[in-house]
């Protein structure tokens, strides 16, 4: 890691930061997965938080979510209705032979990353609690969307669910990390929700913020097709952009999510009213939240294909207007 770091002072990436000042990283706790990163928060000099967040490949083989989540943060860094949660893209390149990203790191909600940081006891245990329920339910959901193949895979991490909620982990950052991490949650005054293995993966850490009137989700930025429950997210995507009555080439998967006639909607609709009655949302506010996370999702991918970058400022704008309207 020196190395790396040695060598972007070196070339200067580093806005306002001079090439003699000393970089402290803080490794944050990831999963090893295809495509995934090694996250690390990097201190300057005698900063108190953090101003820089390192990302580079797990393995040399998958850089591909590296580099588009460094393409969508430059198309989002320019959308005026999301430029304060949004870090500014600062590099992505080779540094001594390692592909590496820095952006800036954003203070407030969006630095709430650890889920695992709970702010007293209470917090953790009620985290617990929501896991625990959230394993009951989320394997009924995949019974009934999962295809046959992947059963044997929902298994497997409905298991390791079960390890996590057992080993109550509060997290590996060092205790002033923790604590500046902890600090911001407590003065944006937000109130952490898990919402892990029902917007994308099964990574533990992901997490829904709400604040006031705005609602935040945290993604650990690990997702793979084939995993259980990605379906899920699949089909609730498709919702949003083809709702019942729609015309466009997924509308009937559409309409079987959300109708209540049917198999797969009486599932859906029974794990939203279980996850509504824990965390006092409606459906409207389900929908926003599905929105504002499909609006990032549709970045990450989108943003690989040159040709449809024209269209991804408006279909953001159009989504985050819908969220706020719900």
């Amino acid at each position: 890691m020196t190395p790396v770091l040695d060598h972007m002072l070196a070339m200067g990436v580093l806005p306002d930061t001079p090439r003699s000042a000393h970089l402290s990283p803080v490794k944050l706790d990831t999963t090893a997965l295809p495509g995934g990163s090694v996250v690390m928060l990097l201190f300057v000099g005698s900063d108190d938080e953090p101003r820089y967040v390192l990302r580079m490949p797990r393995t040399p083989e998958h850089p591909e979510r590296l580099v588009c989540n460094f393409s969508s943060l430059e198309v989002l860094s320019g959308i005026s209705e999301l430029r304060s949660d949004v870090p500014d893209p600062v590099f992505c390149g080779h540094v001594d032979g390692t592909l590496a990203s820095v952006e800036t790191c954003v203070p407030g909600l969006p630095m709430a990353l650890r889920m695992r940081i709970a702010r007293d006891e209470g917090d953790l245990q009620e985290l617990v609690r929501l896991f625990q329920l959230m394993a009951d339910w989320i394997w009924e959901l995949h019974q009934t969307t999962a295809t046959p193949d992947a059963a044997s895979d929902a298994a497997e991490e409905v298991r390791a669910l079960d390890a996590i909620v057992q080993l109550q982990e509060t997290g590996m950052l060092s205790e002033p990390q923790a604590s500046w991490l902890t600090g911001v949650a407590r003065s944006a005054g937000c109130r952490a929700r898990a919402i892990s293995r029902i917007h994308g993966d099964f990574n533990p850490n992901n997490a829904l913020i709400a604040d006031h009137d705005r609602i935040y989700v945290i993604d650990w930025e690990f997702s793979r097709p084939g995993w259980p429950l990605y379906d899920l997210f699949t089909l609730a995507r498709t919702a949003w952009f083809d709702p019942p009555g729609g015309t466009g080439p997924s509308a009937t998967r559409a309409q079987a999510l959300w109708d209540p006639r049917t198999a797969m909607g009486q599932a859906f609709t029974r794990a939203i009213s279980r996850y509504e009655a824990l965390v006092g949302m409606d459906r409207a506010d389900m929908r926003a939240l599905f929105g504002v996370y499909v609006a990032r999702l549709v970045v990450e991918q989108l943003a690989q294909r040159a040709a449809w970058m024209p269209r991804l400022e408006e279909e953001w704008r159009s989504l985050v207007a819908v969220a706020v309207q719900a």
